[in-house]
């Protein structure tokens, strides 16, 4: 019994020499090359009996014999280890440096992957299930990944400037991912400090968050998003009946956001809905929006965006990206806007110079709006009251703005101490209140159409 022990413990300390460690990994992928049917190389095994081992330049092909995953160091650490008995393994921690990770799925639905989750599970490559093997990992320290995906379920199509969410290529991945719950989940983490370059061109900073990925639904709690131009925190969500959704994020995905001090490119979101690749906005947020892009609601919501203009309160917006046939559903709480950031903000979001905005807008000035504004950008019913260079004025009037940008309006107004003179180029007229019925088109006095029945006071 003792000439037993002293070879064993005799076997575990050769381990710790360099030439036992080569020879040792040398025989290992040479096993599991043969079990597996596939090439493993391992350069180096450094193991701690049940407690953790350490690979060194690691190879392993698919059945296709191209790269599944290699890495220059892959260190493990055990906390359970009872493979044979309980079918049982957990994994405290897995450790990844400097490795390239290629993932397939293949037209029946299988992937590059499944002969190794095969042979685990059952004990080979191509057999009925045994006991289900309980195998657990509970951290994951990622740095330095490069990840491809390849879907052979779809045709191979060109993707400019967004991600093919069927041929995804990353680099430069690195994170650490705690708390791992793979069994209830396609994945549900701690996620600290992910960030990686995809071959699109979309760029993650950071992104930090309590994260639960399934197959109907991302959340991320407890968020801090960062790329180069945008930044979330909070609470992001989108759910969806499976990932072909995203082939028409706009149509079929809803999007909710809790967003505190957030600030937001359009640009970054193109990545992910190609539709608003023309869009060049910059929008600070913070508040609640929830819906599909096409149908988005938004509940305390404070935006800055242009060069001055901010708007609050609570939002319906149905149609986008085409904003001409968008319809809104604006409560305001208060907005600050001019004709100049309006035009800035159409320009940047068109892609295109503005024509629909009347000249006649700045001579408001800089303009506060306490009300609501229901209808398209050509055609809506503003109700509320407007403060205003001119002076100030309440109202309850339709208008519409037709092709060769001339306004007709049909309401109700009241002026209160304001300077309608200056407004239709006529000095003779002063500083005024009064309440009137209008029904009118064009706002210069060559050209003006006006029905008006009012009760004046000079």
């Amino acid at each position: 019994m003792l000439a037993f022990i002293l070879l064993i413990a005799g076997i575990i300390f050769s381990f710790q020499f360099e030439s036992v460690q080569t020879w040792g990994a040398k025989k290992a992928t040479k096993y599991l090359s043969q079990e597996l049917k596939t090439t493993i190389d391992i350069n180096k095994l450094y193991l701690k009996p049940f407690s953790s081992f350490v690979l060194k330049g690691v190879y392993i092909q698919d059945l296709d014999k191209d790269t599944l995953l290699s890495a220059e160091n892959l260190n493990v650490d055990i906390s359970y280890f009872s493979p044979f008995s309980e079918r049982k393994i957990t994994l405290e921690q897995i450790t990844l440096e400097n490795s390239k990770f290629y993932l397939k799925t293949y037209k029946d639905s299988t992937t590059n992957l499944s002969f190794i989750i095969n042979y685990f599970i059952t004990g080979n490559v191509n057999t009925t299930a045994k006991k289900p093997f309980d195998f657990l990992i509970n951290n994951v320290n990622i740095k330095n990944l490069d990840f491809k995906y390849k879907n052979y379920r779809t045709p191979d199509t060109m993707y400019n400037g967004y991600i093919n969410y069927d041929d995804v290529y990353i680099k430069g991945l690195s994170a650490a991912i705690n708390n791992l719950d793979t069994k209830n989940y396609i994945l549900k983490a701690e996620i600290n400090h992910l960030k990686f370059k995809e071959k699109s061109g979309f760029v993650l900073n950071d992104l930090t968050a309590a994260a639960t990925i399934d197959t109907n639904k991302i959340v991320l709690q407890n968020l801090y998003l960062k790329t180069p131009n945008t930044l979330l925190t909070d609470y992001f969500s989108m759910k969806f009946k499976d990932y072909a959704d995203f082939d028409d994020v706009q149509n079929n995905v809803i999007l909710e956001g809790h967003f505190k001090n957030s600030k937001i490119y359009a640009k970054d979101i193109s990545f992910f809905a190609p539709q608003l690749a023309n869009v060049n906005l910059h929008l600070d947020i913070t508040g609640t929006i929830k819906g599909k892009v096409n149908n988005l609601r938004a509940k305390d919501l404070t935006v800055k965006l242009g060069k001055t203009s901010y708007v609050k309160g609570n939002f319906q917006v149905k149609g986008l990206p085409d904003i001409k046939n968008t319809f809104l559903d604006l409560d305001f709480k208060q907005v600050y806007t001019n004709k100049a950031d309006i035009e800035y903000i159409i320009e940047k979001a068109t892609r295109k110079k503005s024509k629909d905005i009347p000249d006649v807008i700045k001579k408001f000035g800089n303009i506060n709006f306490v009300g609501s504004f229901i209808g398209f950008v050509n055609d809506f019913v503003a109700y509320g009251d407007f403060k205003t260079k001119l002076g100030r004025i309440k109202s309850d009037v339709n208008m519409k703005i037709n092709k060769q940008n001339i306004p007709s309006y049909t309401g109700k107004i009241q002026a209160i101490d304001f300077n309608l003179g200056d407004l239709i180029d006529e000095p003779s007229i002063n500083r005024t209140s009064f309440v009137a019925n209008v029904n009118g088109r064009g706002f210069k006095v060559d050209n003006l159409y006006e029905k008006l029945k009012a009760n004046v006071t000079y």
